[in-house]
């Protein structure tokens, strides 16, 4: 994860499984979310954070003292690296994972430098 902030890596929060991956042109997150769906998901910039969270909506359930209401939330702010082109972020929710892809602009992305003699 060389580039991306000190946030993004160590402990991961209860819920939120997170794998971030740092290629030549984005860094692609994929958290595992399952028993969403993709209308639950509220993706944000804020300033220079990038904020994730779901709300399930709430379901009834019974148990043996009656029914009862459950909820699901997650959520997770974390700073948004500088070299990633906010414009272009795309998310895409599938089979309990949902995955971003935040491209990096033009001017961060790795290019080989031919060594001429």
């Amino acid at each position: 994860m060389h580039g991306l902030p000190a946030a993004w890596g160590g402990e991961r929060p209860p819920g939120w499984g997170l794998d971030v991956q740092e290629r030549d042109d984005a860094v692609v997150i994929r958290a595992d979310a399952p028993g969403f769906d993709a209308d639950d998901f509220d993706i944000e910039i804020r300033g220079d954070n990038l904020v994730l969270s779901a709300c399930q909506s709430e379901e009834k359930t019974q148990d043996e003292e009656g029914y009862q209401w459950q909820k699901r939330e997650l959520y997770r702010s974390m700073p948004l690296p500088a070299h990633v082109d906010a414009e272009k972020i795309d998310a895409q929710y599938h089979n309990g994972v949902l995955s971003l892809k935040l491209p990096k602009s033009e001017h961060t992305k790795s290019r080989k430098i031919q060594v001429k003699s």
